[in-house]
């Protein structure tokens, strides 16, 4: 579904030696399968799922979803291949504050077309999941930034993409809804046949993933491929 060629993004300063974010970067993840990445700040995470979402072209190399490379789609393929294709968990995620969870969470559905009756019907169940039931009215302003990430996970998931990246999605949570998170995006790959890539510094992770790999200064480390020390939580 996904794979990753010998990709390279680069960044050039006015003043100084320029930096690889991502250096030769190769990988793929199957229909069905869950890759944690893990890695420090800086190592090049966000740079590698803002390249393989299309936000920035690489400078070499080549990401191909589903046989077709990313960076060979116009304006327009981009456009529907962010709402059709993939579903993207951010990091960090500005919601305006007049809608409510359940708009927010309808809202790419209703961009495909669906009316907001379908879209609220089929998007509630994800907010449920996410332990946000009682929580589906209130407006964005009103919720706190564990349950806003919440929101955006439910965003994400709701238009059933084959591909779904995940920038820290447990970043915001406490252990045991970071668990419930982490157990949804794996119950999601598996249903759906979905490949997902999980950047993450959340130990938990290594528990639900399939494989694990290590990002260092935008090389993969096959040496570094989980956290030293991960805490116990349920196999995948």
């Amino acid at each position: 579904m996904l794979e990753v060629r010998e990709l390279v993004k680069e960044y050039r300063p006015v003043a100084g030696e320029s930096v690889r974010a991502v250096d030769e970067v190769s990988l793929s993840v199957g229909a069905g399968e869950l890759v944690a990445l893990y890695g420090p700040s800086g190592s090049g995470k966000t740079t590698l799922l803002e390249l393989i979402a299309g936000v920035q072209r690489p400078d070499q190399g080549a990401v191909l979803v589903d046989g077709q490379e990313v960076a060979a789609l116009d304006q327009r393929g981009l456009d529907r291949y962010r709402l059709f294709t993939l579903g993207i968990v951010p990091q960090s995620l500005r919601l305006v504050d007049g809608p409510t969870a359940l708009d927010l969470a309808a809202l790419r559905l209703t961009e495909q077309g669906l009316s907001w009756k379908a879209a609220h019907q089929r998007a509630m169940p994800l907010l449920e999941r996410l332990g946000l039931r009682a929580r589906a009215d209130h407006q964005a302003g009103e919720l706190s930034k564990g349950e806003r990430q919440r929101v955006a996970i439910a965003m994400a998931l709701s238009t059933q993409p084959r591909l779904v990246l995940a920038d820290e999605p447990t970043g915001n949570l406490d252990t045991r809804r970071g668990q419930d998170v982490l157990s949804l995006l794996a119950e999601y790959s598996a249903e759906q046949g979905a490949s997902l890539l999980l950047v993450t510094h959340d130990p938990q992770a290594t528990h639900y993933a399939h494989r694990t790999l290590a990002l260092h200064d935008g090389r993969l480390d096959a040496s570094k491929a989980a956290p030293a020390d991960p805490v116990p939580g349920p196999a995948s």
